[in-house]
């Protein structure tokens, strides 16, 4: 008799094997470290017992959620249910034996005598933005998912192009194709947080409306002088210079493609990827230069 095995796999591919009791959080001590939005340091725990799987929010500020609905109750999960730890998208999925045939359960925290069995989604139920939907004929939720073959047509302009010079404050990305050709989508300074979400849902940061776009498709992460673009578990992939990726660096000129839209990132004219807001480096090392010479120049003269 073949063992199951729970797996969960997180948005840049990586995955964890739940055995027993594991947490997730972004303190680093934690089983699953969670680095995307801003999860709570305990966020939530995953038990594994009596062979199923259940979730249970650890009284999270931004919430725990299986397939989009958020939990207040420890969640009994099947095969192929996604988990958001606030913006962080990971998915169960089971090997080794039948996937859980049981539908999600949220159980009150008194005991099995108060589990409550929630029915079966319905087909028209609407899925997480990142799931492909073959039925659908347009973007968002349930996203139209196209042939590899037309994709692979679609790239083969795939390299990095030359950076254009434009008169742009900000880092940005250049639409070559689709609805929004032409448009160049700035990467306006946040506050709260340095990640833009890109989909085609209306909510979000940077909004494609492109068939083929999923609603939550990828994020862009500036971590300093690095800017880090992760596919959201996207349903035609998101690519860079032709080619698939999970999480990619960018440089200026990069080529993207979200699903079929085309677009170039761009930094503004002099900068080489530094942060939003913050001074070019070499500004910074010509001042600290200056100050330095004048203070040898002023110890030179009164010796």
């Amino acid at each position: 008799m073949s063992t199951t095995r729970f797996m969960l796999t997180g948005p840049s591919g990586k995955s964890v094997e739940l055995t027993d009791q594991l947490v997730a959080g972004r303190n680093p001590d934690c089983d699953i470290v969670l680095v995307d939005g801003h999860p709570s340091r305990r966020h939530a725990q995953l038990t594994v017992r009596e062979g199923s799987v259940w979730v249970e929010d650890l009284g999270s500020a931004n919430g725990t959620y299986v397939n989009e609905s958020q939990i207040t109750t420890p969640t009994q999960l099947r095969a192929g249910d996604q988990i958001r730890f606030d913006t962080e998208r990971w998915q169960l999925t089971v090997s080794g034996a039948a996937a859980l045939e049981a539908q999600t359960v949220v159980r009150g925290a008194s005991g099995a005598d108060h589990q409550t069995v929630i029915p079966k989604p319905a087909k028209s139920t609407k899925a997480p933005g990142s799931w492909a939907d073959p039925d659908s004929k347009g973007g968002g939720p349930g996203t139209k998912l196209f042939d590899p073959k037309d994709l692979q047509k679609m790239l083969q302009e795939g390299g990095p192009v030359q950076a254009t010079p434009a008169a742009i404050d900000a880092p940005y990305l250049s639409v070559k194709s689709g609805a929004l050709q032409g448009k160049n989508l700035k990467l306006e300074p946040k506050h709260s947080t340095n990640v833009w979400e890109i989909g085609s849902e209306p909510d979000k940061d940077i909004a494609i409306i492109d068939d083929g776009v999923s609603g939550f498709h990828a994020t862009i992460r500036n971590e300093g002088a690095r800017w880090k673009l992760t596919d959201q578990m996207s349903a035609n992939g998101t690519f860079v210079n032709g080619a698939k990726i999970s999480v990619h660096f960018l440089k200026s000129g990069d080529r993207i493609r979200f699903g079929p839209t085309d677009c170039v990132f761009q930094l503004p004219t002099g900068s080489r990827g530094g942060s939003v807001g913050k001074r070019p480096a070499w500004i910074i090392a010509a001042a600290g230069f200056v100050v330095t010479a004048s203070a040898l120049a002023l110890l030179w003269w009164f010796t």
